[in-house]
Parts: C-alpha cells; structure tokens; sequence
C-alpha cells in the first residue's frame, strides 16, 4: 500500500460575488476576502510537505462544506440575451416577483451563473486552486447546505473549467508556469454529497448541516423532484437566509455573521433595540410571505422521496463503510433534524425574554427622560434611568448566560453520537473533522477520539461580556501522521500577515 496523502481540511469560506471590477468594491454581502491569502496558504503547505514529518507526500485538500455562498449571490444577469439564457426572459419585468426581488433561484441555469458570477469575482482563489493541482495534489468538495447547488453536474463541470481558465490567466501574466488541462483537474478533483471517509488515517469528514432541523436535507443523494429536475431542494434554513437574511444585511451589516443565528436576534436589539426590533419583524414578514410560495414544493419533494426511499436511503457504497454504519449515521443526523417542541419552546422563551427585557430598558430609559422633562424632578427621572440601565443590564448577562458556546454548540454531541456509531460497528474511527457551527473547537471525545471543528474563514461576530467583537479566526486542521489519544490532528490558524501557520489560543481548547 502506498503512503497516504496528507490531509488539509478548511470550511465555511463562504466565496459569493467577490470583486466587482466595474464599481471598484467588493459585492455588498460578500464574506471572504482572503483570495491572496489563500494562495499565500497554500504555497505555505506546498513548500512544507518537503519537510520530513509531510514525507514528501502530496496534500488532499479538504473543503467541507459551504465553500461557495450561492445563496448570497443575488445579481440578475444582463437584460437582453443573457437573461433570457438564464431565465427564459428578455427584461426583468417579465421575471416572477421573487427572482426581482431576491435573486435567482437553484435551477440548473440559475446556479451555473451564478457559479461563473462567484469565479469572475475570486479569479485569484480558482487560480490557486489550479497552481496547487498542477503541483500534483487533490481536491475534496464536500457539499454544505449553502453550495448545494455544487450537486449539479454542469456546475461541477464550470467549477473545473473556472479553475482551468484562471489558472491560465495568472500563468500569462504571473509566469509562465506548467501548463494544466481540464482533463488532469477533473481528474483530481471528487465532489461527495456527505461525508468523506479516510479509512488509512481513521479520519470521518462532513460538514454537519444533517443535525439541524432548519438546514437538514431529507435525501442528500437525490436533491431534484422527478417530476420536476430542474428543481433543487432548498431547506428552511438556505429559505431564511435569501428571504430574511440577505435583505436584513442591507439595514444591518454583519447580521449574518452572528453564529449561531439564535444570537442574531441578540446582536440586533443590542445594537438598537427599537430598530432591530422593527427590521427583524417586518423582514419576518418577508420571509412568511415567500416561504408560502414554495412551501408547496417542498412538500412534494417529500412525498417523492417517501416513494424512493427504498432506492436511496443511503451514502454510496464507495465511501468504504458497511451499510450498517451508513445506515446508523443516517438514523442519527433524522433523530437530531426532529422538531423538538421542547427545544424550540425553550429557546423562543430565552431569546423572547431577552427581547422584552432589551425593549423594557429602552421603554423605561425614554418613560425616564419624558418624565425629567415634564416634571423637572431630577430625582424621579433618575430613578427612571437607573431601572433602564439595570434592565438592559440584566438583558446582556441574561443573553451571555442564553447564548453561549457551549450551550449553543451541539456539535461535540453530534460527534459522540458518531464515534458510538462507528465503535458498534468496529469500524476504525481516530477523529471527526465538521464544519457548518463556525465555532473553531478541538476536543477530545473518547480515550483516542478527536473531534476538530475547522472554523471559518470569513469575518465573525462574537460575543463578549462587555459587548460584541468582530473577529476572524482563518483556522483549518491537518492530517499528517497517525492519529492517537497523545497526538491528534493538528489544529491550526492561518496568520495572513506572517504567511505562516501557528496554534490558535481559543478558550475552548481542550487537549
């Protein structure tokens, strides 16, 4: 058996529309800004396989899930021929009122577009892509819930063509450099609707989108109705995200960024709670309006599937693990998906209570000010003021305690659901790579289990105790050597500013 490839494992960049040259900015709802960083990082990785503990050998990079944000591209294209290739139509009058008014939808045209907007925007990103297949590694795509539309053939086709082309661009006026055909990039490229399994190094990959009941897929393998394929299943979540979401950034920056979104409703009303309260409804009714539009689908889909659920009910069987294993993850990413009326009660009444407590301190605060004015009693208003500021006081701990990490992060028992899966099959199991939370985690799981949360690459807000920090954590994981209970997979964050590679300090470390 020859010696495995050494593993590079990355999530959640999230590329959208990227550079827009005409206007000279990057598009408005664009998250990663890292595209010369990113090559940066993988020149770093080329050179250091050279070093004795890589052996020489070459890297499997792993994306696992949520590379691209096609969701968040909401450009039409041009009126004339080009949307009428897309779309069917000359004008954008003549378009449905929600592609108007929220973008393109999943369709196969609609997503090859959208697919060739998000290359012209990162042509730097798809050129290190190709610069770092022609030095004879390969690629993963692990598809996330918000690339689903990386299912279709004919954008995995225009992925490899992208890469092709950009690759040549910046040979031309970078090099020249070796040349690269079509042929060796599909070649070295494999996209898997799940998970991915190494059995040499023991190492389970997916993104984990499957646990949660807003972004779980009911059948991963067949995304398209049969009565319908050019129609690609949309969970609720990937529905919030075009319909309240992408608009609610316009009134309020970084509002996406907030992970998990359950804290979004927090940032909001901290930022201005009058405000936060009103655009978060009025986009909620947005979302309501849209959401009975296509509710219908889905429904169908899900009857369909219930007709084929003998055919294709599991991953397939090339990923090297018996079906009763693929069949226990299945079962385990359904119970998690479950609409848990506890669980949803529990936090509709947190963050509710957050909410009335951030809107009681304002209320009390201007009662307090009114009061002052009208009654010129100092001593009343000051009361006022003081009951608003302990209020809205209690509203910030109250959200620290609701909101944090650990409570919120359910992916650590997600992964020992996992890892008891795989030990009553006997399969070899020595780490769990996910992506999907956003929140970088490494732990230990089992005596010699590991679980590496890889993070994201794109700009977070997080919570503080003394308010919300915008930060970027660009952390990744890596497989060099053999996993055991003293030596888990490396766990890493990328320093743009250096060039290189250093353990990330994160308060949720656990060696």
């Amino acid at each position: 058996m020859h010696a495995p490839d050494n593993l590079l494992i990355v999530s959640d960049l999230h590329l959208g529309e990227g550079w827009l040259t005409a206007q000279g900015m990057y598009a408005p709802r664009e998250d990663f800004v890292h595209n010369g960083g990113f090559f940066a990082f993988l020149r770093y990785h080329e050179q250091l396989k050279n070093a004795p503990r890589y052996g020489g050998r070459p890297w499997t990079l792993i994306f696992n899930g949520d590379t691209f944000d096609f969701v968040q591209v909401t450009a039409l294209p041009e009126e004339g021929d080009e949307l009428e290739a897309v779309c069917g139509v000359r004008r954008y009058r003549e378009l449905p009122r929600n592609t108007r008014r929220f973008g393109l939808g999943a369709s196969r045209r609609e997503s090859l577009w959208k697919l060739k907007r998000i290359a012209a925007g990162h042509a730097s990103f798809f050129a290190a892509l190709g610069w770092f297949i022609q030095k004879g590694n390969r690629l993963i795509f692990i598809i996330g819930n918000h690339d689903l539309e990386l299912s279709w053939p004919e954008v995995q086709t225009a992925l490899c063509e992208a890469i092709v082309a950009a690759y040549a661009d910046y040979s031309e006026s970078h090099g020249p450099y070796p040349p690269l055909s079509l042929e060796q990039v599909t070649a070295a490229i494999r996209f898997e609707p799940w998970f991915y399994y190494d059995a040499v190094h023991g190492v389970y990959i997916e993104h984990g989108q499957q646990y949660e009941p807003a972004n779980h897929i009911p059948d991963l393998f067949n995304l398209t109705l049969p009565h319908a394929p050019d129609y690609l299943y949309q969970p609720s979540g990937i529905l919030m995200t075009r319909y309240f979401y992408n608009g609610l950034e316009d009134k309020l920056p970084y509002s996406d960024n907030v992970r998990p979104a359950t804290r979004a409703f927090a940032w909001m009303l901290s930022e201005n709670p009058l405000r936060g309260a009103f655009i978060f409804a009025a986009r909620l009714w947005h979302l309501i309006w849209a959401r009975q539009e296509i509710s219908h689908k889905q429904k169908t889909y899900r009857l369909e599937r219930a007709k084929r659920m003998s055919s294709a009910a599991a991953p397939d069987p090339h990923q090297a693990l018996p079906p009763a294993l693929r069949k226990r993850i299945a079962g385990i990413a359904q119970d998690r998906a479950r609409i848990s009326l506890r669980y949803w009660g529990q936090t509709l009444f947190e963050q509710s209570l957050l909410g009335l407590f951030s809107l009681a301190g304002v209320a009390v605060m201007m009662a307090g000010f009114i009061t002052w004015f009208q009654s010129n009693d100092l001593r009343i208003g000051f009361t006022f003021i003081l009951g608003a500021v302990l209020l809205l006081n209690i509203a910030r701990i109250w959200s620290s305690y609701v909101n944090h990490d650990n409570r919120l992060d359910y992916m650590p028992g997600v992964a020992r659901d996992l890892y008891q899966a795989f030990a009553a099959e006997h399969v070899p199991l020595r780490a769990i790579l996910l992506g999907h939370s956003h929140i970088p985690r490494r732990l230990r799981i089992a005596p010699d289990v590991w679980m590496v949360n890889t993070g994201a690459w794109i700009p977070l807000l997080v919570q503080k105790p003394w308010g919300w920090e915008m930060t970027s954590n660009l952390t990744f994981a890596c497989v060099r050597a053999p996993i055991t209970d003293t030596q888990p997979p490396d766990f890493l964050e990328w320093d743009s500013a250096l060039g290189e590679a250093h353990y990330p300090i994160l308060p949720w470390e656990s060696r």
